[in-house]
């Protein structure tokens, strides 16, 4: 059977990913390059809204660490992409077929939302739910929950032979620590935004924006074989 491919992950080790990789022939290497601060707990109340938008699973853990989530009770729920939803647990929800913000935007405005939205979110975040929906005329207003640090982590040694990414912030730090140049193999990104960061190297966009979605691409792009 050989050795198994061996893939790089931009980000910090969750629960059950080396079995889920190691069921399909790869391995996994680590190399968190951003942390994500959750802050939610300096603002203990979000803002009041009947509909709160969620563009990550990060958001999500954020306002579970500060034990903030059941502010969402009673309004309109609505996330892109199944690690999102899946975080939210039982808390009822609307998931949008896209993965990205603007996808999220044009989906809750097809739905017919109205009035006004709490994009709970990131730092630094990207413009377009924001935008779109505003252009629509509703209002939008922000709550902060996380932030993305760049972390100066070392680059592993051994053989890699494919990198994963699962955000714009990882993809900037990987570029920004020269490691780009170093390890030219294929790139994996979990959606289009973090594929727009890549640029102007080339990528494969998962097929998917879950970590699972990420790993069989990666697979058929290696063509692992058993």
């Amino acid at each position: 059977s050989g050795m198994a491919a061996r893939i790089l992950i931009t980000r910090e080790e969750r629960i059950g990913e080396r079995e889920l990789a190691a069921s399909m022939g790869l391995e996994l290497a680590y190399a968190a390059l951003v942390r994500r601060t959750l802050d939610a707990g300096r603002s203990t109340a979000p803002p009041r809204a009947t509909h709160h938008a969620l563009t990550s699973r990060t958001a999500v853990e954020a306002l579970l660490a500060a034990d903030l989530l059941h502010h969402l009770e009673g309004s309109e729920i609505w996330c892109v992409g199944p690690a999102t939803a899946a975080a939210l647990g039982g808390i009822p929800h609307h998931v949008s077929p896209g993965t990205t913000g603007e996808d999220l935007a044009r989906f809750m405005l097809e739905q017919g939302v109205k009035g006004d939205v709490t994009h709970i979110c990131g730092e630094p975040r990207r413009p377009e739910l924001r935008a779109i929906l505003e252009h629509a005329g509703i209002d939008v207003n922000e709550w902060v929950v996380y932030e993305s640090v760049p972390v100066a982590a070392e680059r592993p040694i051994e053989t890699i032979d494919a990198v994963a990414f699962f955000s714009p912030a990882a993809v900037k730090q990987f570029k920004a620590l020269g490691w780009d140049k170093h390890v030219q193999v294929p790139y994996i990104a979990i959606g289009p935004t973090t594929a727009e960061e890549l640029k102007p190297s080339s990528c494969d966009v998962s097929s998917d924006a879950s970590f699972r979605g990420v790993i069989e691409t990666t697979r058929r792009i290696l063509n692992v074989q058993f």
